[in-house]
């Protein structure tokens, strides 16, 4: 993979991902794939580049409430509400990597503008005032890519 560094990113790739948490006051990094199976993706954060471009791009704003399905231990929630103070619900299926979520929650800087919901993304209602939702996932054959967020404004 090879390492960009973007306005805004906070160092060399090695110490990159564990200087964002510790910025954000959180801890998201590493991998879980208990719960894995054909149905269910591991928990894999999303790379702090990718999200220092999606936050760098303006499809994010202040006023948006953005939904974060597979939202793991809430890495993009709080890195947006962060850099570009948007309101953010991560959906998790897993309850122990949910209870992670709420840990950071606990302790994180950006904590009032991230909540977190306990059930499967295919269960979960979408509330009205979403403005901005997606699902961000490193794609394995492209390194370090973002899938855009589809806008739900009329």
């Amino acid at each position: 993979m090879k390492w960009v560094q973007t306005e805004g990113s906070l160092g060399s790739m090695p110490n990159h991902e564990n200087a964002w948490d510790k910025l954000l006051q959180i801890k998201t990094s590493g991998r879980d794939d208990l719960k894995a199976d054909q149905y269910h993706h591991p928990y894999e954060p999303t790379p702090y580049s990718v999200l220092e471009r999606l936050a760098a791009s303006s499809l994010v704003h202040e006023d948006d409430t953005v939904l974060d399905y597979g939202c793991g231990k809430g890495r993009v929630g709080f890195f947006l509400s962060y850099r570009t103070k948007a309101k953010t619900i991560g959906i998790e299926y897993d309850d122990r990597i949910y209870a992670e979520a709420l840990l950071n929650r606990n302790d994180a800087d950006s904590r009032a503008k991230a909540e977190f919901v306990l059930t499967g993304a295919e269960t979960y209602a979408v509330p009205s005032i979403s403005t901005a939702m997606g699902l961000l996932e490193t794609v394995p054959s492209v390194p370090c890519t973002a899938l855009p967020i589809r806008s739900c404004r009329n």
